[in-house]
């Protein structure tokens, strides 16, 4: 399904911070003993002592302080840099945002009414099973949104020097999944020289963790939700495109320059059109995420363009951007063609998801190159 563009709140993301902080400040996680193994060796050997008693049960509690951890990169200051101030203050308000991505999930799921049923009485049966099966779900949708949060938002391009170790999964429910995921940046940050590797290691353990989500997807077919969501936070320019990995990207300059009604002269017909599709796209209602002209029956997703060499219609399209107030993101369909199955659908929701970042009238010229011609008989026009 597509659900369109959804826009982040603030408020949304404040109910969170409080969680997060305290997360990020100190947390108690369960891993497995890895020093359960007996150390010491049989005399006169250089062979382990190994005990016919399996220790691959033993678990141990480590207490995690993430905070202390960024401030230990610089041991001799008591203050935090700005570096590891920004660290710290993204990894608060990406677990913040992870958790507000959860709730637009799970208001698109079963979860919400599951869980209400839940409290007045124990799911049992198949509700029990589906509710469990999305509780994991929401657990994998915050840690990933989380994930590419950091990805996208902290800053710097230095080299990780190092790669960065296997992240640990625990999909319980959001809490657990941070928790696992904070431990293992903990031991990414054990023992970095300076500000630019840390931000380096933490990227790039955020990047190993969005991997090792994606190689995971196929045990929760209740994500499928999610594939087509469309999430943007304007304040600090992040954006979820489903599970596609997003990284910084800085908006393209316009290629395009804006034409006023009054600049064009002649082409009246062209112009009067334009103009009446700029008052139709001025109805969008926000809060609805609909226009009205669409329940009316008047109003098209997209418009074609049809005529010779400068009989305006790429006039049209810069009087449309101009009335709205928008950018003008100019697209060459044939570099989103592609041979692969499923890679052409793949290009154009990116590109789509981009215009929609820009908050920009999209453009597809010379589109008639890559289609057939109607009088081809042997071609199909479906």
């Amino acid at each position: 399904m597509d659900v369109g563009l959804t826009t982040l709140n603030e408020k949304d993301i404040a109910n969170y911070l409080a969680t997060a902080q305290a997360l990020v400040q100190r947390t108690n996680v369960t891993v497995a003993d890895e020093d359960a193994r007996s150390k010491s060796k049989i005399a006169g050997t250089g062979r382990r002592f190994v005990s016919t008693v399996s220790t691959g049960a033993v678990r141990r509690t480590i207490d995690v302080r993430v905070i202390d951890r960024i401030s230990a990169v610089s041991a001799d200051d008591s203050m935090l840099s700005l570096a590891q101030h920004g660290l710290a203050f993204r990894l608060r308000r990406g677990m913040a945002v992870g958790l507000a991505v959860r709730d637009v999930f799970a208001r698109r799921t079963e979860l919400e009414a599951l869980a209400e049923r839940n409290k007045a009485s124990a799911l049992a049966g198949d509700d029990a099973a589906l509710y469990h099966e999305l509780q994991g779900a929401t657990a994998f949708v915050a840690l990933f949104a989380a994930a590419s949060y950091l990805v996208q938002t902290v800053a710097g391009e230095a080299d990780a020097n190092q790669d960065p170790p296997d992240p640990t999964f625990d999909f319980d429910t959001p809490q657990d999944a941070y928790k696992s995921f904070l431990y293992g940046l903990d031991q990414t940050l054990t023992d970095v020289a300076d500000d630019s590797q840390m931000t380096a290691r933490a990227r790039a353990f955020a990047q190993a963790v969005l991997e090792g989500l994606l190689s995971r997807r196929a045990r929760f077919p209740r994500l499928a939700a999610f594939d087509d969501v469309h999430i943007r936070l304007d304040a600090d320019d992040f954006s979820l495109i489903g599970f596609d990995i997003q990284h910084r990207v800085r908006a393209k300059p316009l290629v395009m320059t804006f034409k006023k009604p009054h600049e064009v002269v002649g082409n009246h017909i062209a112009k009067y059109q334009a103009i009446k599709l700029s008052k139709m796209l001025m109805a969008y209602d926000f809060d609805r995420e609909m226009n009205p002209f669409v329940e009316l029956g008047g109003f098209h997703f997209s418009f074609i363009g049809d005529g010779f060499p400068g009989t305006g219609k790429t006039m049209a399209a810069q009087v449309i951007a101009a009335e709205l107030g928008l950018d003008l993101f100019r697209i060459d369909l044939a570099s989103t063609v592609n041979k692969y199955i499923g890679e052409t659908a793949k290009n154009l929701r990116r590109v789509f998801g981009r215009a929609a970042e820009m908050n920009a009238v999209l453009l597809f010229d010379e589109a008639d190159a890559l289609f057939s011609k109607r009088t081809d008989v042997r071609d199909s026009h479906d």
